[in-house]
């Protein structure tokens, strides 16, 4: 078997935000995903027929996470969580949903991990035993088809997995993939043009070696509180929106409690790379993480040809108009 590596809220009225007290608005907390309806005019366009029907191909050979399963899993997730504090179900426990989460997204990305005696774990049982159907009538089929999807790519043992939260054109989601290829490489992209983009230049030039790529549709910081405890080896948040006014703090990617997450998913030693040209968002992300007693700060940080090898489209804009990229790497503890 070869062996391989792997590198896979609340709602705020405009008004309400533009009216918070800036000394409350830097105070680093809690992640808003939901962004006010000028951004989601300006950001929210579709991809092009060609771009939409990459996405579609590359979908069905399992390069992408169906949204639909996605969707699915998340909601049966959710469930038990909520079924974790409830009566009545007894087979969840937080150990018994960690290793199912664990298990369904190794099937789901084409994943094998083995024990410690070097065999293949297999799928753990869904948590809440014969209970699901009934608990979720209304989707019957559509979890059905969830708990049974597979990823129909060749499944493999990885080294590593690595998360870029945000890949934008996917430029260097493809370049590490080709550089690391023993590693899986996942991305979360929320832009439709962006995922286009990188699964069809992935169709064009099939040279990602063996598809250790995958890529999740959807808000990178949502897929944190779905992921297993321990799963990721780094995580990659590049160039990311600033959000520069103090009112829009909360719509910044880096806050407390996304660095709890991002601390529960990343295996102990595992790094947090954060790449910016916006010194608000560098200084931002330095208190954040200095808040937080899980991270130490890695100094210097590793060398950007070994994470960030591509200066990308928006990375050049900048620096053509006068900003320098910044670099901070963090590590557990």
């Amino acid at each position: 078997m070869v062996e391989l590596s792997v590198a896979v809220v609340a709602v705020v009225d405009d008004d309400e935000v533009a009216q918070e007290p800036s000394n409350q608005a830097i105070r680093p907390q809690h992640y808003v995903s939901k962004k006010p309806k000028w951004w989601v005019a300006l950001s929210g366009r579709r991809g092009t027929k060609a771009q939409r029907q990459a996405i579609a191909r590359m979908t069905d050979r399992g390069f992408a996470m169906p949204k639909d399963i996605l969707a699915n899993f998340s909601r049966v997730n959710n469930r038990a969580e909520r079924a974790l504090e409830a009566e009545g179900y007894s087979s969840v426990t937080v150990e018994g949903l960690n290793s199912w989460r664990r298990n369904w997204l190794n099937q789901a990305f084409g994943v094998i991990e083995m024990d410690a005696r070097q065999e293949p774990i297999h799928l753990a049982p869904h948590p809440f035993g014969d209970d699901i159907p009934s608990c979720n009538e209304k989707y019957r089929k559509e979890v059905e088809s969830m708990f049974s999807y597979t990823n129909p790519l060749d499944h493999r043992v990885y080294g590593e997995i690595w998360l870029e939260i945000g890949f934008g054109s996917g430029v260097n989601m493809i370049a590490n993939a080709k550089k690391h290829p023993n590693n899986l490489f996942i991305g979360a992209e929320i832009h439709q043009p962006g995922i286009g983009s990188l699964l069809g230049q992935i169709e064009i030039e099939n040279e990602v070696d063996g598809g250790n790529l995958r890529v999740v549709p959807g808000d990178g910081i949502k897929l944190l509180s779905i992921l297993p405890d321990e799963y990721l080896d780094r995580i990659l948040i590049t160039f990311p929106d600033p959000w520069p006014k103090d009112h829009q703090a909360a719509w910044r990617v880096i806050q407390s409690d996304v660095l709890r997450q991002m601390r529960r998913v990343l295996k102990l030693n595992g790094l947090a790379l954060v790449a910016t040209d916006a010194q608000c968002f560098d200084e931002w992300t330095m208190k954040t993480f200095e808040q937080e007693s899980n991270w130490k700060l890695v100094s210097p940080c590793p060398d950007r040809k070994e994470w960030l090898p591509c200066v990308s489209y928006y990375e050049q804009k900048g620096i053509n108009e006068g900003r320098s990229t910044r670099l901070q790497c963090w590590q557990t503890v």
